[in-house]
């Protein structure tokens, strides 16, 4: 526990001592949401309390005063390594590690979803994004001010992405604003403008972690489904990028596979790569949504949730066999998340069996996250049929204004509001995806049915006893 601050601190000794926070180390404060020490070489996050925060607030390198149970805290930080003794003021300490919003938001933002382009050098067929290619983009310095005010609303994690990110001339420069911020930074690329050179200058710049699109295992489905043939030049990427990784010059690094009817054939031995050649952090395999390009593209590629679901609940099998040493997870769809048992050993799992109610919002990820497109307008979802129209444009309002606004447009959005209310499956699915139900016309309250079959499919093959599914 940390001691009250609250007491007369005039009538107890003092001492004025010079501390600094590691430069591994952010200290985030969101005024009524949360406080937490994260790591940015492994990302992982500790929630404190605001007392603590405030005696980290003072590890800047200065001159502050600090009283007797404030010094045996910062004891116990030394010993962490998350706090160092300073003899002079230090010339290396960043102002931005400790990020302390200004503003009482409605709701924290756990992260920006930042697409800087709309640009792509390839024309997958699944692309949900291709209607905004020819949008006009924010410039460099547009981007700058969005992150300025990011920072200020206490911001600490910042996806870029597009269209194919590494397309901009500017990518460097727009990473280096990022890095003076102090932000983590991701890069959601299909890593086929990669040379050892440009992941060197990346780095340095301050990408923290990389997201790479790899859906198959041979040349000729790769070729098809994204247009060149980069197949190789993927796989030779995402090894520099491992080996980035093991080096500990980056914090980690996840493949995403779109699962298609073609694609599903060689699921199998993309995932004999990933464990013995690539090995991921992270492998997350979805299914595209009827959106932008893949409309044209359905009736061939499409692979049911009826035909996905058994082929997911195969490939589980043998992960359950081979226990790979992913180093976080593998998830399968909507389906299962394959956790690493000696990463996640910590965990109680009987206390986040069916974790969800009716109290909950849907779309919680969505909720927490701000999606900003290549033109600066916001939207709560960056799928075209789920919100056709922005919230705000970045040119014209403060992001803070347009997080307010969108506010009201998420009120009445809880589960009990729903189709789910009723449903017995809503503890397993959250809700699901928006998307399913207003495309199939049921509008934004209703169910997601694919993701509900996957439930019913799960229970049927006992997945979802005693916790089992996370």
């Amino acid at each position: 526990m940390i001691p009250s601050v609250e007491e007369d601190k005039e009538a107890r000794e003092e001492t004025w001592k010079r501390y600094l926070i590691s430069s591994r180390y952010l200290c985030i404060y969101q005024k009524e949401h949360f406080a937490k020490v994260i790591d940015k070489e492994t990302w992982n996050e500790v929630e404190i309390s605001s007392d603590l925060f405030n005696i980290l607030k003072k590890c800047d390198g200065r001159l502050h005063k600090f009283y007797p149970e404030e010094l045996e805290i910062i004891n116990i930080l030394i010993k962490q390594g998350i706090v160092t003794y300073a003899d002079e003021v230090s010339k290396d300490f960043n102002q931005h590690q400790i990020k302390e919003s200004k503003d009482i938001l409605p709701r924290p933002i756990e992260g920006a979803i930042a697409h800087v382009t709309g640009r792509c050098n390839l024309n997958c067929k699944h692309c949900y994004f291709s209607p905004h290619r020819t949008s006009e983009e924010l410039s460099t310095e547009e981007w700058k001010k969005v992150f300025e005010q990011l920072y200020e609303m206490g911001v600490y994690k910042v996806e870029i992405t597009g269209g194919e990110p590494l397309i901009r001339k500017d990518i460097i420069q727009i990473c280096e604003t990022l890095k003076e911020y102090e932000f983590l930074t991701t890069i959601i690329t299909n890593a086929t403008l990669l040379d050892e050179h440009f992941l060197e200058n990346l780095v340095d710049s301050g990408v923290s972690a990389f997201g790479v699109s790899l859906d198959c295992a041979t040349p000729k489905t790769f070729t098809d489904f994204r247009g060149e043939d980069y197949f190789f030049k993927v796989i030779n990427n995402l090894k520099m990028i491992r080996d980035y990784r093991d080096s500990g010059k980056l914090s980690y690094f996840c493949v995403s596979t779109m699962l298609t009817r073609k694609t599903a054939k060689e699921l199998f031995d993309l995932y004999q790569i990933l464990k013995s050649e690539i090995k991921p952090d992270t492998w997350v395999i979805e299914r595209p949504y009827a959106s932008g390009n893949y409309k044209k593209y359905i009736a061939e590629y499409d692979i049911p949730v009826v035909e996905s679901a058994p082929i997911l609940h195969k490939l589980l099998l043998q992960i359950r066999r081979d226990k790979p040493n992913f180093p976080y997870r593998i998830h399968l769809d909507k389906y299962y998340t394959y956790l690493n048992p000696e990463r996640y050993s910590h965990i109680d799992f009987s206390k986040v069996y069916a974790p969800y109610s009716v109290e909950d919002w849907a779309c919680g990820r969505h909720f927490q996250h701000l999606y900003i497109l290549p033109n600066g307008d916001i939207v709560w979802c960056d799928y075209k049929e789920v919100c056709p129209n922005p919230i705000g444009n970045v040119r014209n309002e403060s992001i803070s204004e347009i997080w307010r606004k969108s506010e009201e447009i998420k009120k009445g959005m809880k589960l009990k509001n729903f189709v789910c209310k009723n449903c017995k499956y809503v503890r397993y699915c959250g809700g699901g995806c928006r998307f399913i139900p207003i495309t199939r016309g049921e509008g934004i309250q209703g169910c997601d049915r694919d993701f509900r079959y996957y439930i019913e499919y799960g229970i049927k093959k006992g997945l979802y006893e005693n916790g089992k599914n996370f």
